[in-house]
């Protein structure tokens, strides 16, 4: 009696006379199934199909590199120099090369973040300890992979033939040039129908995939195809509309806006375009679902449909897309981006201002963030002349109020004081989540009383960073408070109304706490803007990030030393 899928101990009793969870099957049927596994509800006539010829007829699977040492080995994309990554199967000169390690569940394309030191054909992992190389016929040759532990069931992606991948990515190759039809079984209905069979825990081993019944039929190979093809199209599409793809090429309410719109406009116009992706794909891979059911002959065992949350493309999020702009707004400000190319015009190498007409970029490589606007490129008003190229003036402040809005405002907030709160309180937060506690924008960060914030891009770091943003801008910040806690003395002692003076000493307090915050703060960065610190990017943002914590000062006989960080903490 199967009673697995149904929960609840009540709702298990209930069903246990039913007459359809009942099987009776001859045990020597269960010696056709690989593994010979006690999956006594299978049909007679699925327990037949074992018999076909097995995917193993088709192609190899394999695991692949296994570095041994994935810190020393591993980055993720963002981390190191584009310039050094081989993009291109014929580059000469590159260190590193795309790597797929599994990742969550998702079908046809992606969860390409990743990056493996093969320099030399991989010389230094080869000559590691406990590193280990299968499938060789398979490196570089464009195959399809899964994730090797999954709780959802398999999800096939294809690799290009510039991607490597590791013991945690089983892939196949086949030895026919049917990748794709290989792609549409594997990641349909029919084979997780034989997979849970098989293997229950869907901890998926080569051998469970080699041992896969496999049909293949040159009258529906073209069909078939076709459907993959738009599949894989709507797959890699979707995941180059964020900047976590190295494809990525310009914002989606950038690219779906029109001339001299709203934002909400632009929002609707991706919204629509994700949908159409949606449900495209879904309908898709149902047709495929459609196709093999009935070339296995499974119409009373299987159904076509699909749900929506195995759907793996999204579907467009006002909130996440509008915290997406606005850190594409901040690669705009630091010239990662431009608005006159597409994708990634500076992650490493030498930085051409020459590069940038529309919007030019911060020249010193640090934006402000402060509670009020003390410096002319502070990153609020940046935004906002980014808002009016790509807008256009005529409806700035209905821009403004959106976005404000989808951030969710507080009583009487203006909607520039809510998008500074942003950048001042969670932009951080967000970057560190979107790019796995590797940023490529640091801040530097005086402590809780936000006395002293600023960004700075990882990728145009150079060894007197830490200096300017210590002369140029936290020594112009106090000054800053120091003027301002000046004015707050002249409003008190003048002949101003008791609700003002209560605001004023108010305003006095926070200055004061946030001007000695900063004093602290320098004595903290001026130890490293000393030592200068150099840093290599190949050496990852986490072994680069930690020159810049855990600084200790001394702070003479008997006094304990002064501890804290020049950045904010990972």
């Amino acid at each position: 009696m199967r009673l697995d899928d149904i929960n609840g101990a009540n709702e298990k009793a209930v069903r246990f006379f039913n007459k359809n969870r009942q099987y009776y099957l001859a045990q020597e049927g269960l010696l056709e199934i690989p593994g010979f596994p006690i999956a006594y509800w299978l049909s007679e006539k699925t327990i037949k199909l074992f018999q076909s010829k097995k995917l193993l007829k088709y192609g190899k699977a394999s695991e692949e590199v296994k570095t041994g040492n994935n810190e020393e080995f591993i980055r993720n994309w963002f981390e190191v120099c584009l310039k050094k990554i081989m993009f291109d199967i014929n580059s000469v000169n590159y260190k590193w090369v795309p790597y797929h390690k599994g990742g969550e569940f998702r079908k046809w394309y992606g969860n390409l973040d990743w990056v493996i030191n093969w320099e030399k054909d991989g010389k230094e992992i080869k000559s590691a300890e406990n590193s280990g190389f299968q499938g060789r016929s398979m490196y570089f040759k464009g195959v399809i992979s899964w994730s090797k532990v999954t709780s959802r069931g398999i999800s096939i992606r294809y690799l290009p033939t510039n991607v490597l991948f590791d013991s945690g990515s089983p892939s196949f190759k086949s030895n026919s040039d049917i990748e794709y039809y290989v792609m549409g079984f594997l990641n349909s209905v029919v084979s997780y129908y034989f997979l849970k069979s098989i293997n229950p825990t869907l901890n998926l081993q080569v051998g469970n995939v080699e041992s896969l019944p496999f049909i293949y039929t040159e009258k529906k190979d073209k069909s078939i195809v076709k459907l993959v093809e738009a599949c894989l199209e709507i797959s890699k599409a979707d995941w180059d509309s964020f900047e976590t793809s190295w494809d990525f090429k310009v914002h989606p309410l950038v690219e779906f806006r029109q001339a001299a719109s709203r934002i909400a406009e632009a929002f609707a116009n991706w919204q629509a375009e994700a949908e159409r992706r949606f449900q495209t794909l879904k309908a898709n891979e149902e047709e495929l679902n459609r196709i093999f059911i009935g070339l296995y002959g499974l119409e009373d065992e299987l159904t076509p449909g699909v749900e929506d949350k195995d759907v793996t493309v999204r579907r467009a999020d006002v909130l996440r897309d509008v915290k997406s702009f606005l850190s594409y707004a901040v690669g705009l400000m630091f010239g990662r981006y431009s608005l006159d190319e597409e994708g990634l015009v500076f992650a490493g190498g030498e930085f051409d201002l020459g590069r940038y007409e529309t919007f030019v970029p911060d020249a010193d490589n640090v934006i402000p963030i402060a509670d009020e606007m003390y410096f002319e490129d502070d990153i609020v008003s940046r935004f906002v002349d980014i808002l009016k190229i790509v807008f256009g003036d005529e409806h700035l402040e209905d821009n403004l109020d959106f976005i404000a809005d989808t951030l969710t405002r507080r009583a009487n907030e203006t909607s520039r004081q809510r998008i500074r709160r942003y950048f001042l309180k969670e932009f951080y937060k967000d970057h560190l989540q979107i790019y796995q506690k590797r940023p490529i924008y640091w801040l530097f960060d005086s402590g809780k009383q936000d006395g002293f914030k600023a960004l700075v891009y990882l990728h145009r770091y150079e060894p007197g960073l830490a200096a300017r943003v210590r002369t140029d801008y936290l020594h112009a910040q106090q000054r800053k408070y120091e003027e301002e806690i000046e004015r707050m003395d002249i409003l008190l002692e003048s002949d101003v109304s008791k609700q003002e003076k209560t605001r004023a000493r108010k305003n006095k307090e926070k200055l004061q706490k946030q001007l000695l915050e900063c004093q602290s703060y320098d004595q903290i960065i001026a130890h490293v803007a000393n030592q200068k610190p150099d840093l290599d990017l190949d050496d990852g943002v986490k072994v680069n990030y930690a020159k810049f914590q855990n600084i200790e000062i001394p702070q003479g006989e008997g006094k304990k030393p002064l501890k804290g960080n020049v950045l904010a903490k990972i």
